[in-house]
């Protein structure tokens, strides 16, 4: 698979005479991946992406909410970003082992399982001891809000467990090109919690938010391992007698598991940072965060999501010259799109406010600062999605070390601008340390990027 049918859309666009016929491009298989996917995970992310509103309906902005917030990010770490990378990094794996023996997908996803449910474990363990010691040392943290949260996080638990088996299961699936299965599973997962917070919100309280979790997830869970056995994947086998190909898996992926689990401290930082602020200032970076993230969001479920299977392809059938063409005229498509975009959502910050969370019951001098903070997101908005798009190249390029060295920049930089500019206005300083860390993360990967395809056309013909 390749792009010809973009190069005959900007054939087109130049006046080059090149008539496109529909049915041609419907069928270009990257296309039809790009469509079911995109639609089906726009549905998932969209219904995922209101949770922080459907919160705000119902409990506006109290402690309570912080302390929520607080512990959510700590699942979102795992999640949306130790578990995100098991799922992407498992996909070339699994499909190198798939051309050798299909038989030992199962062993090998057993296996695996078995390590990250140990360490999973462990982990959290480490989190409900450690968590009340320290957060009692925080300046302006009261014990009632530190035994919250660590009741929160023994709630949570079990999520944490059961996202992290749905990631290995999901990243076979996308392994098999069956993109459709994690979708739908993850939509019904999201359906499940909210209707199950809406209807014990009354009588538990925001714990009702978390049990609604520990049901969507299961339910997740189940309907992976329905389809897992219906298409007859593989069995999965719990033992450690395949220990060596799980060896050679976290070996090479290291790199990027560590990367990304980096790349995933942002936004556990920024609530950190927002908790030493008045009361709510927690919630209302998640509520502005998350307006901020909803198109990284929705791209992400779609197009990046089928682009690195057919990008790593493409890579190897036609050279990394062909890949930098690709990318580059997605990254001068994607520019002109968001710095049109950003601009609009900027102009509208403040009804965009109003209209996801307006109708909840947050007081109007909190929406207007949620509106403001919004605003200065804004600044991040193209580096944030170019940093998706690149990403996904130099995973098809397997510089996974580049992408481990990019997120630890990146925090880094966070934390300098948050020393320097928080700390003297306040909230939006999170902001503006977002904006700060996505684009030097830009600059870095674009840069490298560009050396790399610089080094491989030189070895190509020199060979």
């Amino acid at each position: 698979m390749n792009f010809l049918f973009l190069n005959k859309i900007i054939d087109s666009i130049k006046g080059g005479g090149c008539s496109i016929n529909p049915a041609v491009l419907v069928k270009q298989a990257i296309v039809q991946d790009t469509i079911i996917v995109t639609v089906l995970g726009i549905i998932g992310r969209s219904a995922g992406l209101i949770i922080p509103f459907v919160i705000s309906a119902c409990f506006g902005i109290t402690k309570e909410t912080d302390s929520f917030f607080f512990v959510l990010s700590i699942l979102v770490f795992f999640s949306g970003v130790f578990a995100w990378a098991i799922e992407a990094v498992i996909v070339p794996f699994v499909v190198r082992l798939k051309d050798v023996d299909s038989k030992e997908i199962g062993e090998f996803a057993g296996n695996l399982l078995l390590i990250l449910w140990f360490f999973s474990a462990i982990v959290i363990l480490v989190l409900i001891l450690l968590i009340k010691p320290a957060l009692l040392t925080s300046k302006g943290a009261s014990e009632y809000s530190v035994n919250f949260i660590q009741r929160l996080l023994m709630e949570f638990s079990p999520v944490i467990l059961l996202v992290v088996t749905s990631a290995v299961i999901s990243g076979i699936f996308n392994s098999h090109k069956l993109f459709w299965v994690p979708a739908i599973s993850l939509t019904l997962s999201i359906i499940i919690m909210i209707v199950v917070t809406f209807l014990l919100k009354g009588r538990m309280g925001i714990h009702a938010l978390v049990l609604g979790y520990n049901i969507g997830e299961s339910c997740r869970l189940v309907v992976l391992l329905f389809f897992f056995r219906r298409h007859k994947i593989g069995k999965l086998v719990f033992s450690f007698q395949k220990l060596s190909i799980v060896g050679n898996f976290l070996k090479t992926s290291c790199y990027m598991i560590i990367g990304m689990c980096v790349a995933g401290l942002p936004p556990v930082i920024n609530r950190i940072i927002a908790s030493h602020f008045e009361q709510g200032s927690v919630s209302v970076i998640e509520y502005a965060e998350k307006m901020f993230y909803i198109p990284a969001g929705l791209l992400g479920s779609g197009f990046l999501t089928v682009i690195l299977s057919y990008w790593s392809k493409h890579y190897v059938d036609s050279g990394a010259g062909k890949l930098w063409k690709d990318v580059l005229f997605i990254i001068k498509l994607m520019t002109i799109v968001l710095v049109a975009g950003g601009v609009i959502l900027f102009l509208l910050r403040y009804r965009l406010t109003s209209i996801f969370i307006g109708w909840g019951k947050i007081p109007k001098e909190q929406l207007v600062q949620v509106g403001e903070i919004f605003g200065i997101y804004q600044l991040g908005l193209l580096p944030n999605v170019l940093n998706l798009i690149l990403s996904r190249a130099h995973l098809a390029l397997k510089n996974t070390a580049i992408l481990m060295n990019a997120a630890i920049i990146g925090v880094v930089v966070l934390l300098l601008t948050n020393a320097i500019i928080t700390s003297n206005i306040g909230l939006p300083g999170i902001a503006l340390g977002v904006a700060s860390s996505q684009t030097s993360i830009l600059l870095y990967l674009f840069l490298t990027f560009k050396r790399t395809i610089l080094v491989e056309n030189k070895t190509s013909q020199q060979n």
